[in-house]
């Protein structure tokens, strides 16, 4: 897998947001293919999205490379209240924001810009999708 999705939540927030972002990233897949993209360098790029109340996220927005993983991370927090309230659209944008946020920081040496435009573009059209698609939010 080039682009690998990586979730990290609390007791509040636990499964729902799992299975929140494995919609997401399927509804993803229409426009854009995580499993196939052509990558510059052979490392897979996992996007770590952190979905914790902030008085307990002390995890950092950023990037690292696993060398000996051959993993290159983007860590990115999904803002936790709007994720945690009963309201679909504000789920749906939490998600998009903090998978948008994780793409925008890679460097162009690991994700080059074109790839990087294709993919935001992927990412919103895919929370357009969820937004008009009730059958396929996650119980």
């Amino acid at each position: 897998m080039a682009i690998s999705v990586l979730k990290f939540s609390d007791a509040q927030a636990g499964q729902s947001f799992s299975r929140w972002v494995d919609e997401f990233v399927y509804a993803v897949g229409a426009f854009f293919d995580f499993d196939t993209v052509s990558l510059p360098k052979p490392d897979v790029l996992v996007l770590s999205l952190i979905c914790l109340p902030p008085h307990l996220n002390s995890m950092r927005t950023g990037t690292s490379f696993r060398r000996a993983a051959g993993e290159f991370w983007s860590s990115a927090v999904v803002d936790h209240d709007p994720f945690v309230t009963a309201d679909v659209g504000q789920r749906i944008a939490a998600i998009r924001d903090g998978m948008s946020k994780a793409i925008q920081q890679i460097p162009t040496s690991r994700l080059p810009e074109a790839l990087k435009v294709r993919c935001l573009a992927a990412i919103d059209a895919a929370a357009v999708h969820l937004s008009r698609e009730p059958g396929h939010h996650p119980r």
